[in-house]
């Protein structure tokens, strides 16, 4: 079984943290850094002293500059601190994100120039099965006519073990990726039904790719805890990391999971 490891931040690192709701008992805030990952301020951690108010410190929509202060990895639990964080530490934090933004439009700036823009997937899950004796070649034709037939239109679709197939298209934009999706999933499911077979089918999550790009360049000090383009930390001149480490080498921090999940 595959399990899915997010990546959290570290105790002590200080993040950007946009507030998205409150309570009585304080404010819950997704990290900007870290994939929307949500952490909880405590009303004890807000501000110093007694707080009658949360909304008086705090407010939905608000980006702050906070403290991770607790993590419990099990339940991917962030525990948040705004009243521990200083003056010093608010303007430096603010500064990095301002570097880091300009660094990402910079390189933005080159991907667009050079002609690599991103495209749009959209994709979904085929259950196809036909009880006949030949069941399996007549799917297999099914989908190898659907393939050469649309070829010119990035078509992809891949096994993922009986009866279910994915099926991926990339476009420029999500309308065109949508149109033409949809007289092939017509074409599979009208052949399927002839061929006295079962369709069915669930559509995925449509996400943007080509966006890897520009993520893969980006890379992290990993004492300063700033993101950079440069190989070396522009503050303590330390070697940085890639925020992304390729996958079973020895910078993967998930490689445990990765071989528990193989197993």
């Amino acid at each position: 079984m595959s399990t899915k490891i997010q990546e959290l931040p570290e105790v002590g690192e200080i993040v950007i943290g946009t507030i998205s709701k409150i309570s009585d008992h304080g404010a819950y805030a997704t990290l900007d850094e870290y994939n929307g990952i949500q952490g909880f301020l405590h009303i004890s951690e807000i501000a110093p002293g007694w707080v009658r108010s949360v909304t008086k410190f705090v407010r939905t929509g608000e980006k702050k500059v906070l403290l991770v202060k607790k993590i419990n990895k099990q339940r991917s639990d962030v525990d948040l601190s705004l009243k521990q964080i200083s003056k010093d530490q608010k303007k430096k934090k603010l500064q990095d994100v301002k570097r880091f933004e300009k660094e990402k439009g910079i390189l933005k700036n080159i991907q667009e120039k050079s002609g690599l823009t991103d495209n749009q997937e959209i994709r979904g899950i085929l259950e196809i099965s036909n009880e006949k004796s030949n069941g399996v070649e007549l799917i297999k034709k099914i989908l190898l006519d659907v393939l050469k037939k649309n070829k010119v239109n990035n078509v992809n679709i891949s096994y993922l073990g009986a009866p279910k197939y994915r099926i991926t298209i990339n476009s420029a934009d999500f309308k065109t990726a949508e149109k033409t999706l949809k007289p092939i999933l017509e074409e599979i499911e009208k052949l399927t039904n002839k061929a006295g077979g079962v369709y069915k089918f669930q559509r995925e999550e449509s996400k943007k790719t080509g966006e890897g790009w520009l993520n893969f360049q980006l890379r992290k000090c990993s004492f300063c805890k700033i993101y950079t383009l440069k190989d070396t930390c522009p503050q303590c001149k330390e070697k940085t990391n890639s925020v992304h480490p390729a996958k079973f080498s020895p910078d993967d921090k998930y490689l445990k999971y990765r071989i528990r999940d193989k197993k």
